[in-house]
């Protein structure tokens, strides 16, 4: 579960407006019914595993719920979507999935807390953490995946599709954070303009330097576990970067014009990562 509020890749975000209730609401039921398949695949995940690894997966991605919520992470309802993407990775592939998990939320809760006291000057972020919808767009793809390498017999490139969302979660939340805690200036992804850090769309050497840091720290997790052989951590990181620049793209030009929400480009992003990544390995 993707915590502390991530931006992708140093543009800050806006916080979602319901201008169109009618709308907002047809994107809730888009979101609720994305919950519902996962639900789905996790009762069908959970009818191919031991009890143990249940009953292990259920207490721990309990406890990790309730430690985002406690830390401001989550909201409630971003809470119980988290229980639920963190228990289908862990039920879906083991414990060694649960840690990249963890490592995610390690390495985004302490991205988010460096400079704090500067970033809240470059933008207003909204308090309580990341709400169910927004953990769904962030991790969703990743849960779905991991589904999918368990239920089909085609393992590998959804395992690596799963590891690729992941690495493209904590790439985009620590590019993002730690470039707006420490640079002055950044660049525009799409013309290259020097402009003040925490430009939408702009992107700084110092944050997407410590972002593909992020990606590989999740990629040699997953190496070092035995999740993965050590050639597919390179296209884990690749798959990462790439997510984290299309998530920084949409969001400069897309989600400016508000053709997109910020959800639906993390969405997109995180699928583009999982795509490229299980093409790859396929």
């Amino acid at each position: 579960m993707q915590v502390p509020p991530p931006v992708s890749c140093e543009h800050p975000k806006p916080v979602q407006t319901s201008d169109a209730p009618g709308i907002a609401s047809k994107v809730g039921v888009g979101w609720f019914a994305f919950a519902a398949l996962l639900l789905v695949l996790l009762l069908a995940s959970a009818n191919l595993q031991p009890p143990s690894r249940l009953v292990y997966a259920l207490v721990f991605t309990f406890g990790f719920a309730v430690l985002a919520w406690s830390l401001r992470g989550a909201t409630r309802s971003g809470a119980i979507a988290g229980f639920l993407v963190t228990s289908l990775l862990f039920i879906a592939e083991g414990s060694a999935m649960f840690g990249a998990v963890l490592l995610v939320f390690i390495l985004t809760f302490a991205a988010t807390k460096l400079g704090k006291d500067r970033k809240q000057q470059l933008t207003a972020e909204p308090a309580g953490g990341r709400d169910g919808a927004q953990v769904l767009a962030n991790l969703g793809v990743a849960a779905l995946a991991a589904a999918g390498a368990t239920l089909t017999g085609m393992r590998l490139p959804f395992l690596v599709a799963a590891l690729a969302v992941l690495a493209e979660a904590a790439c985009d939340t620590v590019a993002s954070e730690s470039g707006k805690a420490l640079a002055r200036e950044a660049r525009l992804i799409t013309s290259g303009k020097i402009v003040a850090a925490g430009t939408n769309g702009a992107v700084s050497f110092a944050g997407t330097l410590l972002g593909a840091l992020a990606a590989g720290l999740v990629a040699l997790e997953a190496i070092v576990t035995g999740l993965l052989k050590a050639r597919f951590g390179v296209v884990i990181v690749i798959a990462g970067i790439v997510g984290m620049l299309l998530d920084s793209l949409l969001g400069a030009t897309l989600e400016r014009r508000g053709w997109l929400t910020n959800n639906l480009v993390n969405l997109i992003s995180t699928g583009a990562s999982a795509t490229m990544a299980a093409v790859v390995a396929w």
